[in-house]
């Protein structure tokens, strides 16, 4: 079952040039088989930043070059199939480009600004792509599917080869960022219990076992950011969503998560645990009060890549030299970026947010918004504009659903498909 537009055929049987009969299900299979594979280069898109690292620093081997690439490749297929339709989403995405203008001329030129200036750009474009891939076909569930299994992976990573000699005894991975690891282990185990939510037999079992798995690793990387953006996104889901409705299941679900937080960190043995547990904010803190500051002060923004120069040198910021960020993607662009810019995130957010809010009543709707969530709270404690790509791509994901509906309503053959079932649906008795 797929989201917004079913396809471009209205069930009758297509003919080739070449005039042999093509049956509309061999068509629509092959349309499934397509949205799939766009599905998963989605995903590895969406997260290669946080796993996976480039052994020999080339950018053809370079996971998100590849992924973009590929990525790019199909929506100009896309594109050109749908003979240049240009809808709603793809002038929001210039607009929002066009308030980024400000910050991108305020800061002196220097290595950083330059790196994200480029890392921007990449940024739009991915926002662009991903959001015409998801106007074409339907989101396969292969899309969030992939993104549990990555979680899980490394999970077991972590638990298995995972180093704790460095970053103060936190786990890691290849000498990855914990942060990182900590993000995807956190997307597992939140993926998994929702997936479980939907299940039945020992398929349900396997997922909370994949659920429970992933959360424990996810402790092992002391990033408290990751494991309360899951636990807020699940409680999100279990009282906002309208794909979950029962009152029972809310405040029984909402109460076995409270419980299981503090029977899995009521032991004081490991020293990430006790770090997610103490008052260390490694200085976000001060880092957050002075980028406020400057917001207020300075509505037109210090340039992208600007705060360097701005804030108060504790000695972590004098080891990161110019590499300076808000660790809140809202302040940061509203520092960086000004006030034109943070308006143009949180529209380009709200209006994302909405449309995804309203396929909610269906399984993948629902699953959808609840990752979009994990997403942007993890966007507002870590990470920069560019490093959250996960919450760019769902922001995206949003945008394509509407472009699929204004699509459909300018097509003759395009329909839209009504997503109101009253009914459960389970994870395991959905098709793509």
């Amino acid at each position: 079952m797929g989201l917004g537009i079913s396809g471009d055929v209205d069930g009758s049987s297509v003919r080739p040039a070449i005039g042999l009969p093509v049956s509309s299900s061999s068509v629509g299979s092959i349309r499934k088989r397509q949205g799939g594979f766009a599905a998963l280069v989605l995903a590895v898109l969406a997260t290669s930043n946080l796993f996976i690292p480039n052994f020999t620093g080339s950018i053809f081997t370079e996971p998100t070059a590849l992924s973009l690439g590929v990525a790019t490749i199909i929506a100009g297929h896309a594109w050109i199939s749908d003979k240049g339709y240009i809808g709603g989403p793809h002038l929001l995405i210039f607009l929002v480009a066009l308030t980024f203008l400000p910050g991108l001329l305020a800061a002196a030129p220097h290595h950083y600004g330059q790196s994200k200036t480029i890392g921007l750009a990449l940024t739009l474009l991915i926002v662009l792509v991903t959001t015409q891939i998801v106007g074409r076909w339907s989101l396969n569930p292969a899309f969030l599917t992939a993104l549990a299994v990555f979680g899980f992976v490394v999970a077991v990573e972590l638990l298995t080869i995972g180093e704790t000699s460095t970053f103060d005894g936190r786990a890691s991975v290849l000498g990855l960022n914990p942060i990182d690891l900590g993000r995807m282990a956190s997307l597992g185990a939140l993926l998994c219990a929702l997936m479980a939510y939907w299940g039945r037999g020992w398929w349900r079992g396997l997922l909370l076992v994949m659920a429970a798995v992933s959360a424990f690793a996810a402790t092992t990387t002391g990033s408290r950011g990751p494991l309360i953006s899951a636990g807020v996104a699940i409680v999100f889901a279990l009282l906002v969503s309208r794909r979950i409705a029962s009152p029972a299941t809310r405040v029984v679900g909402v109460s076995g998560l409270i419980a299981g937080v503090y029977l899995l960190f009521r032991g004081e043995g490991l020293d990430s645990s006790n770090r997610i547990f103490s008052q260390d904010s490694s200085g976000r803190d001060s880092l957050w009060s002075e980028s406020l500051d400057i917001a207020l002060t300075t509505p037109g923004g210090v340039g992208f890549g600007g705060l360097y120069g701005h804030v108060t040198l504790t000695p972590g910021a004098a080891v990161t030299g110019y590499t300076q960020y808000s660790h809140n993607i809202l302040l940061e662009t509203a520092v960086e970026g000004g006030w034109i810019a943070l308006a143009g995130i949180l529209v380009v957010l709200a209006i994302s947010f909405r449309y995804l809010l309203q396929e909610s009543n269906t399984q993948t709707g629902a699953l959808l918004l609840t990752v979009w969530t994990f997403a942007f709270i993890n966007a507002l404690s870590s990470s920069d504009l560019v490093g959250n790509r996960l919450l760019w791509v769902m922001v995206a994901v949003g945008l394509g659903l509407e472009l699929r509906r204004t699509r459909g309503d300018r097509t003759p053959t395009g329909h839209l498909t009504t997503t109101l079932r009253p009914t459960r649906q389970r994870w395991s008795d959905q098709s793509p």
